[in-house]
């Protein structure tokens, strides 16, 4: 005798492909080219929890170091660094790297735990609102049209 757990069942082979010529009705424009001309561009933005204003905010074409640090300069421009600062961020390269401790040694550091974006909640919900109310509405063209 057996019991539920014993018994597998095996789902039957299905047909997916209706038509297999491919000769000249389905054609493949992909072709293996994995490297589309359109692409992403990536914000840095700090945000005072007081306010909860955007002090600095940086655009780039990579997520570099270097587009962390730029914000960091802006925000240091922006804001007298008198009292004890903590910058929080999610632990992402960027944030646990050298140049970025270094930039901002003047601060206290404090880290999202891994896979756990609540930790970091105001920024991300500012970056939702962003993608919902902004970039999922409109069609941007390039690098420039989204920085504008």
């Amino acid at each position: 005798m057996f019991t539920k757990q014993q018994i597998r069942h095996i789902k039957p082979y299905t047909v997916t492909t209706k038509d297999s010529d491919f000769s000249s009705k389905l054609k493949n424009i992909l072709d293996e080219q994995f490297n589309p001309d359109a692409g992403f561009v990536y914000l840095t933005s700090i945000m005072d929890l007081f306010s909860r204003k955007i002090i600095p905010w940086t655009l780039s074409e990579s997520l570099e170091v270097s587009c962390v640090i730029d914000t960091i300069n802006k925000a240091k421009k922006n804001r007298r660094l008198v009292n004890p600062v903590i910058i929080h961020s999610d632990s992402g390269s960027q944030y646990v790297s050298k140049e970025y401790k270094k930039a901002a040694s003047k601060m206290i550091l404090s880290y999202s735990k891994k896979a756990y974006p609540w930790d970091n909640a105001c920024i991300e919900s500012f970056h939702a609102i962003i993608k919902r109310e902004w970039i999922n509405r409109f069609r941007i063209k390039n690098y420039r049209h989204a920085y504008i």
